[in-house]
């Protein structure tokens, strides 16, 4: 059998080596723009776009990433060239792969489809093949390729249950990014959880390269709530049984942990700064100004209204702090005349 495996599982090994994996040729961006414009299409955190061909059981079982599953396939470039085909491979039959045992889109594809679904799946080039051109099944494959996708999930096999999956007491790697991000493993989630009252956990996948895209973006809105409000990370490469209890299908996501209403659910929308403020505003505001939260050199009022570029009000907010020191610093026979 010629199938994706054995190119896939050397692809993961490199990508563990080389974790900036090339990026989609400026072509292929393009071409996932004008294609992600398209109705029936829908994208993910991760880039990965899909449109649903059939429908399977809509109460059927999604696998998780390591469920074995029966899949059949089909390959092609943006231009319609068929590369592969696995019933042909197989002489007719399904192949059996799990979600982690692929490539970083199908599995994500897989991750999201239920049984008897039928999806046509758009890869970006860091999701695929990555940056290194090879040749395979006679095809030559150049870096940077957009990859289609046709994935019939024909059958989930029985789906660990995460529940009785140990444990893991590793201690997580912390990220290069200076930050107060507290990065939690399965053994340590739980206390957090029971302790806090309100907080985020950014779940991510410490080879997806969208979740390393938003590791910057985690540490300034970390940085942003270090007074008031926890953020926390977990990496589920290494943490399968937290992210199967809280059903994380794709990454990056962020779960919003509210304590205070016993609520923990996902949070759904943009990872960038001005919508999470719009979220907090909406969802959180009375509770901040109630208690006269303050984060930083800033109180929430100030950054629930702002709407402008964040360095620029960070470094208003920075000037007015020192204004209000030199004031104080003066005597007050002085500030009386001012």
């Amino acid at each position: 059998m010629i199938a994706l495996m054995a190119m896939v599982r050397g692809e993961r090994s490199r990508s563990i080596n080389r974790p900036e994996m090339g990026r989609t040729t400026d072509g292929g961006i393009e071409w996932l723009k004008e294609n992600a414009e398209r109705e029936e299409i829908t994208k993910t955190h991760s880039g990965m776009q899909y449109r649903v061909i059939e429908a399977g059981d809509p109460s059927g079982n999604s696998p998780g990433p390591s469920t074995e599953c029966e899949i059949a396939y089909i390959g092609k470039f943006t231009n319609g060239t068929v590369i592969t085909k696995s019933r042909e491979a197989n002489k007719g039959k399904t192949s059996k792969m799990t979600p982690s045992g692929t490539l970083k889109c199908m599995g994500e594809a897989m991750q999201l489809m239920r049984d008897g679904d039928h999806w046509e799946v758009f890869c970006p080039s860091e999701l695929a093949f990555g940056r290194h051109a090879r040749t395979y099944n006679g095809f030559r494959i150049l870096g940077g390729t957009v990859l289609i996708l046709e994935i019939e999930l024909v059958k989930v096999g029985e789906r660990p249950d995460p529940k009785s999956h140990p444990d893991n007491h590793a201690k997580p790697e912390p990220w290069t990014i200076e930050s107060p991000i507290l990065h939690l493993n399965d053994h340590t989630l739980n206390k957090y959880l029971k302790e806090i009252q309100q907080g985020m956990i950014f779940f991510y996948d410490s080879d997806c390269r969208a979740c390393q895209n938003k590791r910057g973006f985690m540490s300034e809105w970390a940085s942003l709530l270090e007074d008031t409000h926890s953020v926390a990370a977990l990496n589920c490469r290494d943490n399968f049984k937290s992210c199967g209890i809280h059903k994380i299908s794709e990454v990056p996501t962020l779960i919003l942990v509210n304590n205070i209403r016993n609520d923990i659910r996902p949070y759904v929308g943009e990872l960038t700064i001005p919508h999470l403020m719009q979220f907090w505003e909406e969802t959180f505001t009375y509770m901040l100004k109630k208690d006269g939260l303050t984060s930083n050199s800033f109180n929430w009022d100030q950054l629930l209204d702002y709407q402008g570029n964040m360095e620029e009000f960070i470094n208003d907010q920075a000037r007015q702090k020192e204004e209000r020191a030199r004031l104080e610093a003066m005597p007050e026979w002085l500030r009386m005349d001012m």
